[in-house]
């Protein structure tokens, strides 16, 4: 029986969301909680797909695109590689829909654990941005990006995603919380374009500051009270197209209290906020969001992408 397991990282965005479809650029990096996908030839013409979430038996000759949104990406990879028979297990440890790349890093695993069942000779990035356009279908590529290659990523769109080879001090530490609140990425995308068209002028000028922000702050990754200021300047920006909400604000007036600045990760609206903190005020960050009540862990930077 043949087996293959790969892992991939899951993701923040550190500077630029949402400014990076307005002509700014954004900077990832990947983070040291994974996913891991096992992949599996079982011989029975049917593609199978199981998590800690769900679990389904999907005859190959299925369109992909009357598949279920959960599922989509995974049959599809193993649709198109040409696995009529294939089991695919997905553990994560990151939580689903929190702005932290699961969606991405489950499709880079499954890529990276199928494709050399299949044979064919195709980069797991490639294969895996196919299938979260299955999804998403604007998807600029740039979380998958991060997912493969690990490390921190600048993106622009227009251009392909660059690896930033910026040495990471060895005391940076991300404190992430979960708000635990429900959002719909593209209501949060939706909102900000309605921004822009009732504001073109006043979101040019954000726009502009918050790509003046993701420049300073990859020249500045190796000092952290000056990145956590950058990304608490950066919050403000995030604050004035509508993408915070009371819960947000809260998490990260508690976080501020402790770590060098703090705001939110992804697309708002909910999911979680990260704070940069080191050695000398993460377990007082971490500590005071989880005694508020919210679901908090300690991550950092990693090199490591996809691994087989």
């Amino acid at each position: 029986m043949m087996r293959q397991v790969c892992s991939a990282p899951g993701k923040i965005i550190l500077f630029g969301e949402h400014f990076v479809v307005y002509n700014s650029r954004a900077i990832l990096c990947a983070i040291d909680k994974r996913v891991e996908v096992t992949a599996q030839r079982r011989r029975n013409n049917t593609i199978s797909i199981k998590s800690n979430m769900l679990s389904a038996s999907i005859r190959p000759s299925t369109p992909h695109m009357v598949v279920d949104k959960r599922t989509r990406p995974f049959y599809y990879i193993a649709q198109s590689l040409g696995m009529a028979d294939v089991e695919i297990n997905i553990r994560s440890s990151l939580p689903s829909g929190a702005g932290l790349g699961s969606s991405s890093a489950c499709c880079v695993a499954t890529a990276g654990a199928v494709l050399p069942l299949s044979g064919m000779n195709r980069s797991i990035l490639d294969v895996s941005i196919e299938a979260e356009r299955t999804i998403q279908p604007s998807s600029s590529g740039a979380d998958c990006a991060v997912c493969t290659h690990g490390g921190l990523i600048e993106y622009a769109i227009g251009t392909p995603p660059r690896q930033l080879d910026t040495p990471i001090p060895s005391d940076l530490k991300l404190i992430v919380a979960n708000s635990g609140v429900n959002h719909n990425t593209g209501e949060m995308v939706a909102r900000v374009r309605h921004v822009y068209k009732k504001y073109p002028k006043k979101f040019t000028i954000l726009s502009k500051k918050a790509d003046s922000l993701t420049s300073l702050a990859m020249d500045s990754i190796n000092d952290i009270p000056k990145l956590g200021y950058l990304a608490a300047s950066n919050q403000l920006l995030l604050e004035k197209i509508g993408i915070s909400n009371n819960t947000l604000r809260q998490m990260i007036r508690i976080a501020d209290r402790h770590s060098y600045g703090s705001k939110i990760t992804g697309s708002g609206g909910g999911g979680c906020i990260v704070a940069i903190t080191d050695d000398t005020n993460a377990h007082s960050t971490l500590m005071a969001l989880s005694d508020a009540g919210y679901d908090s862990f300690v991550a950092r930077i990693t090199r490591t992408g996809a691994s087989t």
